[in-house]
């Protein structure tokens, strides 16, 4: 098995909802959820003048013509990569340490339960603040910096719903 598992669900009754998933994260898929996490924390916006700030200092640089514009542009420019390369590391070392384990994770109602080798942890649902919703994984966030990832490919539309639907009436959002 390698980013693919069993996913089960049941109705437990009335308003009643019950899932397991089962997977293992790739390298692969760590290092697209770490790419994937980092640029949407830095947002459209910065990645759009990234670009712009760094050819204003090429052309300042290569024209020999300093001024206010291309210091400013090259301290964002160090600034940004310094950023993005550390928020990239951090969080791509946060996968790694998934990669290869079996993990299983339940849903119910009250909330959700995670396990893997190195232990089980319980969350209800109020404690989840944020769903961000990437391309390959899904992000439960616990806390800012702390949050449990979840394959994209493991959520049916059911199990996405529920847990949107869960995480809204508890006051998080998703994203």
């Amino acid at each position: 098995m390698e980013d693919g598992g069993a996913a089960g669900t049941r109705d437990t009754g009335p308003g009643g909802f019950e899932a397991s998933l089962e997977f293992e994260f790739s390298e692969e898929l760590a290092q697209k959820a770490a790419r994937q996490r980092v640029l949407r924390a830095f947002g459209v916006w910065r990645a759009l003048w990234y670009p712009v700030c760094l050819a204003i200092v090429i052309v300042s640089l290569a024209t020999d013509r300093h001024s206010w514009l291309a210091g400013a542009s090259s301290m964002y420019v160090l600034l940004m990569a310094t950023l993005w390369i550390q928020s990239y590391l951090r969080s791509r070392a946060s996968f790694k340490r998934l990669v290869g384990r079996k993990t299983i994770c339940r849903l119910s109602d009250q909330g959700f339960e995670v396990e893997n080798s190195r232990g089980c942890a319980r969350f209800p649902w109020g404690e989840v603040v944020k769903v961000l919703r990437l391309r390959d994984v899904w992000l439960l966030f616990i806390s800012k910096d702390a949050y449990v990832p979840i394959p994209a490919q493991q959520l049916s539309g059911e199990v996405a719903e529920f847990i949107k639907r869960r995480v809204a009436e508890r006051g998080g959002r998703a994203s």
